[in-house]
């Protein structure tokens, strides 16, 4: 453990990041980065389900810097 974490401050930026994620997706062209993000913030915040449809959303965009792989990582990782 570090010294000084508080789990809460950080559950805090999470929900944070995620819902800044959330609010530029309507915005713009997602790409598969994109959505790869907004699952692993969600799984981060312990929402298993919703991260595997955000997740399989990836797979709807081409492929870029091996973003395919991490998104089939990061689903494993949850069905574990």
């Amino acid at each position: 453990k570090l010294p000084g974490f508080d789990p809460e401050q950080w559950q805090k930026r999470l929900e944070s990041a995620l819902k800044q994620a959330e609010e530029t997706s309507g915005t713009n062209d997602l790409s598969a980065w994109s959505f790869y993000n907004m699952g692993s913030l969600q799984q981060a915040l312990g929402r298993t389900a919703e991260a595997d449809a955000t997740l399989q959303k990836v797979f709807l965009l081409p492929d870029h810097m091996l973003v395919y792989h991490l998104t089939r990582l990061a689903r494993a990782q949850t069905r574990e």
